[in-house]
């Protein structure tokens, strides 16, 4: 029996339909969303049932929500049956699967913070659609002619959305795999816009709503009030050209960026994509020891090749020299760069085992613009090169280290 039968068996073998609840249920209930309606006589075998079944190739694009309707509905269907028929119910299940098909998704959701006043048409970000309405109405429309549009066109005041193009077997999945795609893209504009970062409010799924805070200080010399500016705060960002956010010698480099951020589609390029939204979230975080933490796993997701292993002084090592042979332009280069990662991983020890909160603006500051560099170096070397896999940059390095030989 193969591991998705196993754990579909498992799944009835945990649970019953509980016949009273579902008797009483009203006539026009949905029935299949009624949690009531199913007695779990082993919640431990029946939840790691779900989870496995989830992880299996023919759970890939369902919710745990669409799985549980699936049960309750093959429950439904069997309920004349004995409930020690398991094998009834689980082909009943499979049966009840066929039926949910893998279709195409539409997710909008309204982006904060942003405007697209500057392109006359809606811009597009590789599976993902920035609309302004209710400019841009017509075309929402045109994509969803069986949707009611009434908001849309009623829209009095300007908002931009964005729209996100996912397959999926149900609509729960299908929300779980957008927001999966919208932060992400949140996570990119956060590593493109750098510092700059912190003085926006701008997010699909993380925002910074308020360009203040008002805050009361308290003590024995009196009460104080004091308003927290966030400095340059900007309302709304233009995105209309996300490319004018590329560094110096990276332009033209959008598109390959946006593929690989949120539609990797190698080993290398899932790193890359790692990487880059655990340094958006270092310029995310307003906590500064968290941040700088952050940055400094940005580069294990980028550079780490045991992914399940500690971090040992020979990875950080290995860290070090990758570090050095992007960034580095000489051997003094290269050895100031490894002293500097060393920096980096005594600091991070400190944050993460003796719970330091000293890190400096200036500090932090200078981690996540190093980690940035070496993510857009690592990039660039990987299209130069035509790098596929995590061993072949690792081979580029062996030969770039003893392309001398011995003494």
């Amino acid at each position: 029996m193969n591991n998705m039968k196993t754990s579909v068996r498992n799944i009835f073998e945990a649970c019953t339909l509980h016949r009273e609840n579902y008797r009483n249920l009203p006539p026009a209930t949905a029935t299949y969303t009624v949690s009531e309606i199913v007695d779990v006589s082993d919640p431990g075998k029946f939840d790691d049932a779900l989870a496995e079944f989830l992880m299996s190739k023919e759970g890939e694009y369902l919710s745990q929500e669409g799985l549980l309707r699936t049960v309750r509905r093959s429950l439904v269907e069997c309920k004349e049956l004995c409930d020690s028929l398991i094998d009834d119910r689980v082909a009943r299940f499979a049966d009840n699967l066929k039926d949910l098909e893998l279709v195409d998704y539409k997710v909008i959701k309204t982006f904060y913070g942003a405007t697209i006043r500057e392109s006359s048409l809606p811009v597009k970000f590789g599976p993902l659609v920035v609309y302004e309405l209710p400019r841009h109405a017509d075309e929402i429309v045109q994509l969803l002619p069986w949707a009611d549009h009434t908001g849309l066109h009623g829209e009095k005041h300007e908002r931009t959305v964005i729209e996100c193009l996912v397959k999926a077997r149900d609509e729960v999945k299908a929300l779980e795999l957008a927001n999966a795609v919208f932060n992400a893209f949140d996570l990119l504009i956060a590593f493109l816009l750098s510092e700059q970062f912190t003085e926006c409010s701008i997010g699909i799924l993380r925002m910074h709503f308020a360009p203040h805070q008002n805050a009361i200080i308290s003590s024995h010399g009196g009460i104080f009030s004091r308003k927290e500016e966030k400095n340059d705060f900007t309302g709304d960002l233009e995105i209309s050209n996300l490319s004018k956010f590329l560094p110096d010698g990276r332009e033209g480099m959008l598109d390959q960026l946006l593929g690989v951020v949120i539609s990797p589609k190698n080993e290398l390029e899932k790193k890359i994509s790692k990487a880059v939204e655990w340094t958006g979230e270092a310029y995310s975080d307003s906590n500064r020891s968290s941040a700088y933490l952050k940055a400094v796993i940005a580069l294990e997701a980028l550079l780490k090749m045991d992914e399940k292993g500690i971090i040992t002084p020979s990875i950080m090592s290995s860290i070090a020299e990758q570090c050095a042979y992007l960034n580095g332009r000489s051997t003094e280069e290269c050895l100031k760069i490894e002293k500097k990662v060393k920096t980096l991983y005594g600091e991070r020890s400190k944050i993460a085992h003796a719970g330091s909160t000293s890190v400096s603006v200036k500090a932090l500051r200078e981690a996540r613009a190093f980690v940035r560099d070496t993510i857009w170096n690592f990039i660039h070397l990987t299209e130069k090169l035509n790098l596929g896999s995590a061993d072949a940059f690792q081979s580029i390095l062996r030969q770039r280290k003893y392309q001398d030989g011995g003494l």
